[in-house]
């Protein structure tokens, strides 16, 4: 009962950012961002009430689908096609967020059997890239490029600062049994700040994460 509860309150969740953020009085880009941010609190729904890897998974799984679906019929009234681009270059981002999200599950429920950890990388994801990409785009300070990707200092900072909080507060809430934290989430936060900038746009979604993740393992 309790992992079925999880899985509607986590529906419930993503439709309401789904539904709350066109409406937001903000840019196309600042509202994906608020979705993009947003989703990485889903993981203390998942501390809170699931224990079931099978139940974790099914709403990142259903949305891998959905956004498939919306990314195709994408400028055609797609499901999601509020919060899509509208350039002429579609980013499989939006697919592969909720991969990174199955990815993570997979990794605390399955092979690690410790459900905070996946949380670490999906703070990295949300919050870092997040308030990288409001941060670069608003402020766009000392631009450079990495294989042809533009960057900026300031969004890296944006990056590395978000991660930073948002991963040392995370393991604070979540009572990881780990010493150290702030020293742990300034690496992760160096980390995942070097992968941001060497990935290419939409595959960060699932090389910040992992790359967290399995720095934390290593060090912890």
């Amino acid at each position: 009962m309790r992992n079925i509860l999880g899985v509607a309150v986590s529906f419930a969740y993503f439709l309401g950012l789904l539904a709350i953020a066109p409406k937001l009085r903000v840019s196309l880009e600042a509202s994906r961002k608020f979705v993009h941010i947003m989703l990485g609190n889903w993981w203390f729904i998942v501390l809170l009430l699931f224990d079931s890897l099978f139940f974790a998974l099914i709403v990142p799984v259903s949305f891998i689908f959905i956004n498939y679906i919306s990314l195709k019929r994408n400028r055609k009234g797609g499901l999601l096609s509020e919060l899509e681009r509208k350039d002429d270059t579609k980013s499989y981002g939006i697919i592969l967020y909720p991969a990174a999200l199955v990815i993570l599950v997979v990794i605390s429920f399955g092979a690690l059997k410790e459900p905070y950890i996946g949380g670490i990388g999906l703070m990295a994801l949300a919050y870092g890239d997040g308030f990288a990409a409001l941060i670069g785009k608003k402020f766009g300070w000392k631009p450079f490029y990495v294989f042809k990707n533009k960057k900026t200092v300031s969004g890296c900072a944006g990056m590395f600062s978000a991660t930073f909080i948002s991963t040392a507060v995370f393991l604070l809430i979540s009572g990881a049994p780990v010493d150290g934290i702030i020293y742990i989430s300034l690496l992760l936060a160096a980390v995942a700040t070097v992968f941001e900038a060497l990935t290419p746009s939409g595959a960060d979604n699932i090389t910040i994460p992992l790359s967290t993740v399995a720095v934390y393992c290593a060090v912890v």
